[in-house]
């Protein structure tokens, strides 16, 4: 029978834990580095995302545990280290300042990064604050270690359980990160009810493993998808839609009060939100061919880039949308089409 613990990532023997802010993030209230320490050295095994695009700490983590065995886990969140330059130097660093400060083998360290992508991360934060990380280690410090590694979720996450094999006493505990959709719809969010009205697969990815690493992953019809994102927002109250290109963000006193667009409208309003996506300045690639725009037969956003910087916020290019194939050129013949499995994400996403 299996029997839920507090303690976390703490509750099995030998494993202590600390979080602390080591000035990663701006916010000195909010922790942005964890440390997991393990007494002794111990078996080791870890998911790994397919996509393309990974962060350095994973290259780093996936050398360290090849071997099965692990000492040591080491996060910060506020940054991801991934799509950075230098991003591989700055993770084997971490894992050798953090085992330096243990006492143990760098290959011995795993490294973990979250928070935003295309940053460089300054190491000089994590080295300063190793020390104090190292002294708050404890066996009942699983919630500092959880707040350590938090980014946009608003409640930390640690579980821990408890049953018994052969007349022995066994414990499991860990901490993770939140996913955006449940969250997203538990605040009244229609993300995932959207998803649930327009999905033609879905699965429930590393069933294999434990409940904790699985996650749920659906394919949506695009049509219907934004068929249906469309009679949302248009039947949503006190919510009015203009379709135009921002081109100028207006400030007052430092402060944003309202934009401009391609068509002289001005909008003032006490909060202004940019989600640019990639049209920015787009750029569009074809062989060696560059060419402006966003999407097939859309335009890329001209202006608001400049508008931007002109008040002193930076602006970078992000993770580029990888380049497409033309069919002729692919071996589709050795290629396994997979079973459909229709299915619908629970209700509780509807409610």
């Amino acid at each position: 029978m299996i029997k839920y613990i507090e303690g976390g990532v703490c509750a099995a023997k030998g494993f202590r834990a600390s979080g602390i802010h080591c000035g990663i993030r701006k916010n000195r209230t909010k922790r942005d580095i964890a440390l997991i320490f393990s007494e002794t050295r111990a078996h080791a095994a870890a998911v790994y995302t397919t996509n393309l695009v990974k962060g350095a700490p994973l290259t780093v983590t996936k050398q360290h545990i090849a071997d099965g065995i692990a000492q040591a886990v080491i996060c910060n969140s506020g940054n991801a280290n991934t799509c950075n330059a230098d991003g591989i130097v700055v993770a084997q660093k971490m894992a050798e300042i953090t085992a330096a400060e243990l006492g143990i083998d760098k290959e011995d360290v795993v490294v973990a990064s979250t928070g935003v992508i295309g940053q460089p991360l300054d190491i000089t934060p994590i080295k300063n604050g190793l020390p104090a990380l190292k002294e708050a280690l404890g066996d009942n410090n699983s919630e500092y270690a959880a707040e350590g590694i938090m980014t946009t979720d608003t409640v930390k996450k640690e579980i821990a359980v408890e049953f018994e094999i052969d007349g022995k006493l066994c414990r499991i505990g860990g901490i993770a990160k939140g996913q955006i959709v449940r969250e997203i719809d538990a605040l009244g969010g229609y993300t995932g009810i959207v998803t649930d009205a327009s999905t033609l697969q879905f699965r429930m990815l590393n069933r294999s493993k434990g409940p904790a690493m699985w996650s749920p992953r659906a394919q949506c019809d695009r049509m219907k998808f934004s068929q249906y994102w469309r009679e949302v927002l248009e039947n949503t109250p006190n919510l009015n839609m203009w379709q135009d290109i921002a081109t100028e963000l207006i400030v007052e006193d430092g402060k944003a009060i309202g934009v401009k667009t391609q068509m002289n409208a001005t909008f003032l309003a006490k909060c202004i939100i940019i989600t640019a996506g990639t049209f920015l300045n787009g750029l569009m690639h074809v062989g060696k061919v560059m060419i402006e725009g966003g999407r097939t037969a859309e335009p890329a956003a001209k202006g608001l880039t400049e508008s931007i910087c002109k008040h002193g916020i930076r602006t970078m290019k992000l993770t580029p949308v990888p380049e497409r194939c033309g069919e002729i050129v692919l071996p589709f013949v050795i290629a396994q089409r997979p079973v459909p499995v229709f299915d619908r994400i629970i209700s509780e996403l509807a409610v």
